[in-house]
Parts: C-alpha cells; sequence; structure tokens
C-alpha cells in the first residue's frame, strides 16, 4: 500500500496516515511485513510527496470474513 505520510502538508490531497495507523488497521489477521519511507513522484514535475510504502500479508480468512479496509 503506498499512502499520503503525515509529514506532508494538508492543503490538498487525501488523508495523512502514520505507521501507528498503519498497523492499527492491519492489527488482527495480519502481519505488516515492513513500512518504509517513500515518495510520490508527480507527473507534472516539483517535488515529491512524501508517503508511506508497507507490506501486509493475510494469516487467515474464513468464508465468513468480512474484510472493510
Amino acid at each position: 500500500m503506498l499512502c499520503f505520510r503525515e509529514h506532508e502538508p494538508e492543503s490538498y490531497g487525501p488523508k495523512r496516515v502514520t505507521q501507528i495507523e498503519i498497523r492499527a488497521t492491519f492489527g488482527k489477521g495480519w502481519n505488516v511485513d515492513y513500512i518504509r519511507e517513500a515518495q510520490f513522484e508527480p507527473s507534472f514535475g516539483g517535488e515529491g510527496i512524501k508517503a508511506w510504502l508497507s507490506s501486509t500479508t493475510r494469516l487467515w480468512a474464513s468464508p465468513n470474513d468480512i474484510i472493510i479496509l
């Protein structure tokens, strides 16, 4: 998952997310493999946008699970 980092100014774009929020969202039933600093590279030039790049692995699932992300 690639998302805006909380250190990016909130004057535009989607919600900023912290590492704590990522870990809380993918708590039960998931393994957070990693969370790394990254950045979006805008196609129009200029500075990149601070982001988090994370990888998660689903540990278990049953047919009755409802997954809301």
